[in-house]
């Protein structure tokens, strides 16, 4: 497969992204001889999908906060946050797509969607604060008395 077959499929299967207003910029797509990538970002998440071409075109879904107008560098799988932040403790197997005339790529790129869609609906639909890190940093900004002088 190339990248840009790659990619073509994941702008496919992840287009539901970009009716919530997420966008692919000119250096959201990656294609080097270790792998390619699609990255979609909206005004407060960036969703990354990668494949390793190096790991036998191994294929995953990145999620991280966008801030202050740049994207985070620090992502983390899909499935790494859904457990460290929703303490979910099942599979993408239910979401797997057994449809064997699709190329083992496309079934995994929809079952991530699948995934995302029904696990994360606040990452797809782009709210701010879902990363426990935005979260963390709220609970722990000061606040500042106002001055009373009278």
């Amino acid at each position: 497969m190339t990248g840009k077959d790659f990619q073509i499929a994941v702008e496919s299967e992840f287009a539901f992204l970009r009716l919530n207003g997420f966008v692919v910029e000119t250096s959201g797509k990656k294609d080097t001889p270790t792998g390619a990538g699609v990255t979609f970002v909206g005004k407060n998440v960036k969703v990354a999908v990668l494949m390793d071409r190096t790991e036998e075109d191994y294929i995953d879904c990145y999620v991280g906060a966008k801030e202050d107008g740049k994207s985070r560098r620090r992502l983390i799988s899909l499935h790494g946050f859904l457990v460290r932040d929703r303490h979910y403790r099942g599979s993408f197997r239910e979401f797997e797509n057994n449809d064997s005339s699709l190329q083992p790529y496309l079934r995994s790129l929809r079952t991530y969607a699948s995934a995302m869609k029904a696990l994360a609906e606040d990452i797809v639909e782009d709210k701010p604060g879902v990363f426990a890190e935005d979260k963390a940093k709220q609970a722990n900004q000061v606040m500042h008395p106002i001055e009373y002088k009278g």
